[in-house]
């Protein structure tokens, strides 16, 4: 979203196009329910009078009224869980509160039903009920009675004023989601304050067009800082910029930009450089408005980012650290997207989309999905996304800032150079001036020969130089520093060292003058002194004190049952820690459990049924009512006249008229809603030609009491004329209906019912629902896999999960229990028998809804995604259909299909627990109906009640019994089911873990793809390699062979490679982006199933026996596998744990890796908060600790600064000297020149080329390379 806003897309254009997206839908469903309402079915159809066209308006109006409020309801909300949750609740709860009130006489002001059409669920409800009084009225709603209440009441509710409310909906819940999206942007993006519709600079643009040189006024002297020429101008103006994270309440606060004075100019590239958490990030995020500055200014060509980000945002372009692509966009529809953002015609964005393809070497990948592409070429992509839709020249006409671990990099394409420690710019200006400022000479690099005396090179070295001091031995580099002065002694030096190379063992000779790389290492050891820190890199001395030279194999291991315990212990204190610090995302899914349970019991006391006492029938129940009566002779006048006096008396108005039948007609056509309220009774005194007197009590057939009221009212007018003292009163007694009490009355029960199979389980839904998350995040993000490769077993991953999850949802279930206990009002529920019940339902759900949520954690990627879908088949199957199900067994030409559905439904644990409930519920209520009925036996009517002669007790049915025809409502089979469920999809996690699935996938694709692959002629030292492994080489710790991924007919990404790598060993594999080495590595780490070929290390074999050979793997992959709810101390004493590490030595070897990594600093914080390159050093360590024998390592070094990766390759360098071995994957070729003794280079899934680093020199070099930088 944010990216999107970066490439100069509005907000309100974001929303629109939400809003676009769910009218598409939504204009299906409407369509297709108008459809329905308006074909006859039989004779007639569900709206058979109503014009369709505005009845699909008005849904449509309705849909667009509900997705808006929908869309304020997400922008109080960053976690998508919570949101949908909370969503989901309202929407219902919007529907639930307002609905008993629409059509009743409650609401009976205009003013009132318009307020409550606020809601969207309430507005349509109201708009049903008055289509269908137009419905009644034979008239149905059309564009000429839109606006007319059909009530008749002049100024009353309609058709129209619901539409009307409707667009006020839609303008209210728009605004509200513009103003909270604002003020509350989430955890990206620009928060502006609550006041700033108030804000003249929010309405109109404010710039400063004299941004002029000025020097940085920063906290270190100013000689750091280089004096700028006075042609620039300024690009970027950073002011006293800082920013303060803050977490619990404020209570932790992390300094991430220290007070940033900067100026960046326009035409000009600088980098901004600095370690690990430096602050660079950071700074980038709050320039691109993905952050919020705690206090300071910034203006990007004038403009303020606080006050102006969308102008800002205009001329913006950003490559951010990680991959923010769409995963089903092709490479170049994202090109042309973007481009079209930024204001490009179609021809403008073909033309720049093609040209960008070309020039990042991504054309042959223009048409596939960025989710097939490597790591290296998603970073192409994304740097083309910043880089398009601006014609200006890279450099010389834009502002461009970039960030960099490769000082390389930053010394060939920064003009100038910003060096960042802790927050703080502690140096700036162009690289020559950083490299006089902090130089200390020239930089002699030598690369030794097997055999290499360092001492006599020094030897040889000092007596034309006698300052030249030995700077580092890296692997097979070693390093010495010249000083400046004595640079006119070069030529000689170089000729004795060109004249005795074989003598020294040396093959190659390298002079530069001090690099960028030095200069950062000074920077950052003055930082050091100046605020005597001990930070990341502690020394060379103390990796060696640490690391020693034979520990590495050697350190004790717990196994067998130990081992079992300690991984058991570990893997469950990670999901109580992940719970712990989630705490606030698992609470609303209880918290609505636990409410939903309260409103289930309390509502349930209205339907307690207990006798009511005899009522007396009388008009005036009915308030001032009309009554209307007709005489056709005089002869009656006496009684009609009786009659007028009688209706006087209950302070009704009476009135005498020609037709009764047509003044009511007429009546009912000009108010609907008066008629039926207005008019219960009426008479007719009628004289026929014979002399007969006919009388005729009138009644309505919406008034219950309407008929004894009205044949009440004519007879005491004809008794009236006998007697005046005499009266007739009318009496409703309830009757002693033996079959009413005691027969299988549904309806007495149907409210207690609905609750627990509707609010019950919904809430159950959202406990068991949230389990999901942690296997999700832990699968999506490969953490779940480095720790399944310690050798730790599935089973034992889940059964911990399980066993978490079970507990939190055990300890709900008992609260629901106590509610249910202390609350239920008919005191019915809460018997030990029935409480009981309860409680092993609640049980049972839980163990089947959980294996079942973890399920869906496969079949998504998003936590949001697949709580959806869970919801969305829980809601359609359980409660939708369970109903459904339950009436189609009640008709016998149904029953056999509803008994099938139910039987395959009852797989979804949702449908079985509303199925269950809703018997159980009902079994409940009939098993104690002479408690509910609450009977006196000791009264004269307790003679005849049969609850009174332990009839209740002889009705009985048993809860836990399998149902039949004795007892239809047990629930015995619904537990049954519950327990198979549960069983069943653990047995489908343990197939899909043990990877069952997914060799049947192979198989079936390797049938219709083929094994066959293509290659090139292969050189031969390569055939050679395949040779020795062919030949089952005992001395190799890892033997690769024949080594095959085919996805499609036509693309085979690894071409039956084979290698071996013996101890000790760093074999380096090398090639471009999308040549195939980072799926190497996913098949030798079990990530994916080779198409052919195989692998072993040591006895055990890839396809063989594989838990045992990837738990000799210790696997940093290209994107960092952790779980950024646990601290990284907490993450290397998991995996200490895992590997067998003895659990006395665990806090030892934590403290060793996390002190050689430089993370010391770090340790206490959150992984999820590290910066990249301190997220790179922690994977490195996760891969490294508990000594497995081999080290994968793909492109560790990533991201990394300088400094750690100089410490890094120190303790690389160490663990083969101890036995262990690497296979390396970089893009440092200085990485691969230090660690590797041998090279494989890979193209199109195929080495070209192997052997030892000064081998393949000689056979493919070509010379000398001389670089010279010119102004």
């Amino acid at each position: 979203q944010e990216l999107m806003k970066m490439m100069g897309l509005k907000s309100w254009m974001l929303w629109c196009g939400w809003m676009l997206n769910a009218m598409l839908v939504n204009i299906v469903s409407v369509t297709i329910i108008v459809v329905l309402m308006k074909v006859p079915f039989g004779e007639v159809s569900v709206l058979q009078y109503s014009n369709g066209f505005l009845v699909w308006i008005f849904l449509l109006f309705y849909c667009a009224a509900g997705v808006t409020f929908c869309f304020a309801i997400s922008s109080f909300f960053s976690r998508p869980t919570v949101a949908m949750s909370a969503g989901i609740s309202l929407w219902i709860l919007s529907y639930a509160v307002t609905y008993p009130f629409v059509g009743s006489s409650s609401l009976s002001a205009p003013s009132l039903k318009m307020l409550s059409a606020i809601l969207p669920n309430t507005a349509i409800s109201w708009g049903y009920h008055l289509i269908l009084t137009f419905e009644s009225k034979k008239v149905g709603l059309t564009w000429m009675n839109i606006f007319e209440p059909p009530s008749g009441i002049k100024g009353d509710f309609s058709v129209g004023l619901v539409l009307l409310m409707f667009i006020v909906d839609i303008v209210i819940y728009s605004i509200i989601t513009w103003y909270i999206s604002s003020i509350m942007p989430g955890k990206y993006g620009l928060a502006k304050p609550w006041y700033f519709v108030f804000m003249p600079s929010y309405w109109r643009n404010g710039r400063v067009n004299d941004l002029i040189v000025s020097p940085n006024g920063v906290k270190v002297s100013n000689n750091k800082f280089e004096k700028p020429s006075s042609n620039l101008s300024v690009g970027i103006k950073i002011k006293n910029l800082r920013k303060v994270f803050q977490s619990f309440g404020g209570l932790n606060k992390k300094v991430a930009v220290d007070g940033v004075t900067l100026n960046i100019y326009r035409g000009e590239i600088t980098a901004l450089l600095g370690h690990n958490g430096a602050g660079k990030t950071t700074t980038m995020s709050i320039l691109t408005g993905m952050y919020s500055p705690t206090s300071g200014s910034v203006r990007i060509n004038g403009y303020d980012i606080c006050k102006n980000l969308d102008k800002v945002r205009e001329s913006l372009g950003l490559c951010p650290q990680q991959n923010l692509l769409f995963t089903d966009l092709t490479v170049l529809e994202h090109l042309l997207f973007f481009a079209k953002l930024k204001g490009c015609s179609n021809r403008e964005a073909n033309d720049a989309a093609r040209d960008l393809l070309k020039k990042l070497n991504l054309k042959s990948k223009k048409d596939k999905m960025c989710s097939t592409l490597s790591g290296g070429m998603k970073r192409k992509l994304s740097l083309g996304i910043a880089l398009i839709g601006n014609t200006k020249n890279m450099r010389g006409e834009r502002t461009i800032l970039i960030t960099t671990h490769y000082m390389e990099e930053a010394d060939v394409l920064g003009d100038r150079i910003a060096i960042m420690d802790h927050g703080q710019v502690k140096c700036y200006g162009t690289t020559m001036f950083l490299k006089k400022l902090y130089g200390t000479g020239y930089q002699l690099n030598l690369l030794k020969n097997d055999g290499c005396n360092v001492t006599r090179v020094t030897n040889t070295i000092q007596p034309i130089i006698p300052d030249a001091k030995v700077k580092n031995v890296m692997g097979s580099v070693l390093c010495y520093m010249l000083p400046l002065e004595q640079r006119n002694k070069f030529p000689d030096l170089f000729d004795v060292l060109e004249r005795k190379k074989q003598q020294l063992c040396i093959s190659s000779i390298g002079v530069s003058i001090t690099t960028l790389e030095e200069v950062f290492l000074r920077v950052g050891k003055e930082a050091e002194d100046e605020s005597d820190r001990k930070t990341n890199s502690e020394s060379h001395v103390e990796c060696t004190e640490l690391l020693g030279s034979s520990e590495a194999l050697t350190l004790k291991k717990a196994v067998g049952a130990s081992l079992l315990v300690q991984k058991l212990t570990a893997l469950f204190k990670k999901r109580v820690l992940f719970t712990r610090r989630k705490f606030l995302a698992v609470c609303p899914q209880a918290l609505t459990a636990i409410l939903l349970a309260f409103l289930t019991v309390i509502l349930g006391a209205r339907t307690e049924t207990t006798m009511e006492p005899p009522r007396i029938m009388n008009l005036s129940d009915y308030g001032v009512t009309d009554v209307l009566y007709s005489v056709n002779h005089d002869s009656l006048r006496t009684w009609s006249n009786k009659y007028e006096e009688f209706i006087n008396l209950t302070g009704s108005n009476v009135t005498e008229v020609k037709n009764v039948c047509a003044a009511l007609l007429l009546a009912g056509d000009s108010n609907i809603q008066k008629y039926h309220t207005k008019f219960i009774i009426a008479a007719e005194f009628n004289s026929s030609a014979s002399g007969v007197e006919v009388l005729n009590a009138m009644f309505s057939s919406t008034a219950i009491h309407g008929a004894p009221i009205s044949l009440n009212a004519l007879t005491n007018s004809i008794l009236k004329t006998v007697s005046q003292e005499k009266s007739i009163t009318a009496v409703n007694h309830p009757l002693q209906s033996r079959e009413h009490e005691f027969g299988d009355d549904i309806g007495r029960y149907v409210g207690v019912v609905v609750l627990w199979v509707t609010l019950m389980p919904f809430g159950l839904l959202f406990v068991t629902g949230s389990c999901m998350t942690f296997p999700l995040t832990e699968r999506v993000s490969k953490a779940k896999q480095l720790q399944l490769m310690t050798g730790t077993s599935p089973l034992a991953y889940w059964f911990t999960c399980f066993m978490w999850d079970l507990l939190l949802y055990m300890t709900i279930a008992f609260i629901l229990t106590l509610i249910v206990l202390i609350a239920d009002p008919l005191k019915v529920f809460n018997r030990s028998t029935e409480l009981g019940t309860y409680f092993l339902l609640l049980v049972m759900y839980g163990l089947s809804a959980i294996p079942f949520a973890y399920l869906f954690s496969y079949f998504r990627n998003t936590t949001a995604g697949a709580f959806a879908l869970l919801v969305i088949l829980s809601i359609l199957i359980g409660s939708v259909m369970s109903p459904v199900v339950y009436s189609m067994i009640l008709f016998e030409s149904y029953k056999s299909t509803g008994k099938v559905l139910k039987y395959l439904f009852e797989f979804v644990p949702h449908f079985t627990i509303t199925y269950a409930f809703g018997r159980f519920s009902y079994l409940v209520l009939t098993n104690n109906k002479c408690r509910l009925k609450k009977s006196d036996c000791n009264s004269i009517s307790g003679s005849s009640d049969l609850c009174c002669y332990g009839y209740c007790s002889a009705i009985y049915k048993p809860y836990l019994s399998f149902a039949d025809d004795e007892n239809k409502l047990a629930v015995g089979e619904e537990i049954l089911y519950m327990a198979i469920d549960s069983l069943l999809y653990f047995f489908i996690i343990i197939l899909v873990e043990f990877g069952v699935f997914g060799v049947l996938y192979e198989a079936v694709k390797k049938a219709v793809v083929g094994n066959a692959v293509k290659s090139r002629k292969l050189d031969d030292d390569v055939v050679h390699e395949r040779d020795r492994v062919d030949g089952q080489v005992k001395d190799d710790i890892m033997l690769v062979r024949n080594l095959v991924k085919k996805y499609t007919r036509d693309l085979t990404a690894v071409k039956g490679i084979s290698f071996g790598v013996s101890a000790g060993e760093c074999f380096g594999l090398l090639g471009v982006n999308g040549a195939g080495k980072t799926t190497i590595f996913k098949m030798l780490t079990g990530d994916e199933i080779p198409t052919e070929g195989e692998a072993w290390i040591g006895q055990y074999g890839l396809n063989e026996d594989k838990s045992k050979f990837l738990a000799q793997i210790g696997y940093c992959p290209q994107f960092d596998a952790i779980n950024g709810a646990l601290t990284g101390h907490e993450m290397l004493k998991l995996f200490a744990s895992l590997r067998g590490v003895s659990k006395f030595g665990i806090d030892s070897e934590v403290k060793k890796w996390i002190t050689l990594m430089g993370l010391k600093e770090y340790e206490n914080r959150l992984c999820g908060t590290y910066s990249g390159g301190n997220k790179r050093k922690l994977s490195t360590a996760i891969a490294l600790i508990g000594n497995p024998p081999i080290v994968f390592l793909d492109e560790p070094t990533s991201g990394v600064d300088p400094l750690a990766r100089r410490n890094l390759w120190t303790v690389l360098t160490s663990i083969q000297k101890s036995g262990q071995s690497i296979v390396l994957t970089s893009h440092s070729m200085e990485e691969c020149e230090a660690l590797c003794n041998r090279l494989a280079i890979l193209v199109d899934g195929q080495f070209v080329c192997m052997g030892g680093i000064q081998y393949l020199k000689q056979k493919f070099g070509q010379g000398f390379t001389v670089m010279v930088k010119v102004r």
